[in-house]
């Protein structure tokens, strides 16, 4: 039980952020590594179905490892049942529109049913003030600081990119911090393992 509210709770603070990220700069993204401001469109509205890809990935994992893989085996046939359905009656009638619908509609109907029964048949409470409340307040705050930030900087391209990825992810953690969903610890150790990710490039280098 412990490890089933650990683990959603972790998912959706990561994934939360991550949607944040993608959504405030899903124009910069869209120009830098596709060279086009439709696809930083496209991004902008898949942001939001983040954190139920991550769920569901997480969740279906979990029921396998409980031996409730029949249920996961359930939920992803009915999932391409729906996908062929909704491709058929929306992608040929409203094209691009439609298979950004069919994406969105697919991902947030499996991912509920995941967690759903996840978390029924582990007995185990979802804490939305924690694991939902908290971390969409602090996603919301810091693309609020990252576009004043960089908007107010003129700062645009990869440096623009990096700044306002940055500061983001402070202002995420801040107040993540001061509403007590995480601790100093926590937010040590995640900076720790960044500065190794990080490093690990020129050290293999020197190597």
């Amino acid at each position: 039980r412990e490890t089933v509210s650990k683990s959603i709770g972790t998912t959706l603070v990561i994934s939360i952020f991550l949607a944040a990220v993608f959504f405030t700069n899903s124009d910069l993204l869209g120009r830098l590594f596709f060279g086009s401001e439709e696809v930083g469109c496209m991004i902008r509205i898949l942001a939001p179905i983040v954190p139920f890809m991550y769920l569901e990935s997480v969740a279906d994992g979990m029921l396998k490892g409980l031996g409730l893989q029949n249920y996961s085996f359930i939920y992803n046939v009915s999932d391409s049942v729906i996908r062929i359905a909704l491709v058929m009656i929306l992608v040929r009638r409203y094209g691009m529109t439609g298979f950004l619908g069919v994406m969105i509609i697919s991902n947030c109907t499996t991912s509920t049913l995941n967690v759903r029964r996840l978390l029924k048949s582990s007995n185990t409470p979802l804490n939305i003030g924690n694991d939902i409340i908290k971390p969409l307040a602090a996603a919301a705050a810091g693309s609020v600081a990252a576009s004043f930030a960089v908007s107010g900087t003129g700062i645009d391209g990869w440096w623009g990119l990096i700044a306002a990825v940055i500061i983001q992810g402070a202002s995420f953690a801040a107040v993540l911090l001061v509403t007590g969903r995480i601790n100093g610890a926590a937010v040590f150790n995640a900076a720790s393992e960044a500065a190794r990710i990080l490093c690990l490039p020129t050290a293999l280098e020197i190597d």
